[in-house]
């Protein structure tokens, strides 16, 4: 079965109901098995403890300590159309890659890398040595996405976009900001403004809130690994 991931570190711009949004966004647009994971230190929602507690987006590399089939989504993402074929991706690859292609034409490359974005994985096969060759210096290349890049190449790894599984990917900035395209299937934002400052659809509706916490609290008690 597909684990589903999401990352939350407490005390910064998101909270509980930014994994609960996330949740909802998720279950209703999949008919497939999953279980679902939040790496975190806030209680009320973690699954797996964080470790290492590293700042900001750091904390992603503590994904890879898994080996998939998996897919992660950032908080900050909202989905309008059925994931299913991402799922059935993680489920047959093997030892493969998908990262997010990025959706600034003029992205500018470091380090000889930076074509490839975080905000949405998937993967199948044993990546640990993300997290296991990460050293403090690491964080000097300014960015977690362009550090599992690195790491993804020197190893020579099977590494493709997300973009070839799933169409209709789009960035809240550069296309859904007046309108959300019809064929819109996830969208990001990859910064502000914040799905819960937009508002509906890409935030539930507050009327409904209590009742997705409820039901989705069960689910993710379900989805708890029992060790």
């Amino acid at each position: 079965m597909v684990t589903i991931y999401s990352v939350l570190r407490g005390g910064g711009v998101y909270d509980e109901d930014d994994v609960y949004n996330l949740m909802r966004h998720i279950d209703e647009n999949t008919t497939l098995d999953y279980a679902f994971e939040c790496i975190s230190d806030v209680g009320s929602v973690s699954t797996m403890p964080i470790e290492l507690g590293l700042p900001k987006w750091w904390t992603k590399i503590e994904l890879f300590k898994n080996t998939g089939p998996s897919i992660f989504l950032d908080l900050d993402t909202a989905i309008f159309k059925n994931i299913d074929e991402l799922i059935k991706w993680a489920e047959s690859a093997s030892s493969s890659i998908l990262m997010l292609k990025p959706f600034h034409k003029k992205r500018r490359p470091r380090y000889g890398i930076n074509d490839h974005a975080s905000g949405v994985m998937a993967w199948s096969g044993d990546f640990s040595y993300i997290y296991t060759e990460f050293i403090e210096s690491d964080m000097l290349l300014k960015g977690d996405q362009i550090y599992i890049e690195k790491k993804l190449k020197e190893h020579g790894a099977d590494l493709g976009y997300v973009n070839e599984v799933v169409d209709g990917i789009r960035s809240y900035k550069w296309h859904c900001r007046k309108m959300i395209p019809e064929d819109t299937s996830i969208c990001c934002f990859h910064g502000n403004p914040r799905p819960r400052k937009v508002g509906y659809p890409f935030w539930v509706d507050p009327r409904y809130l209590d009742q997705y916490k409820k039901e989705l609290t069960t689910k993710r008690q379900n989805s708890i690994r029992r060790v």
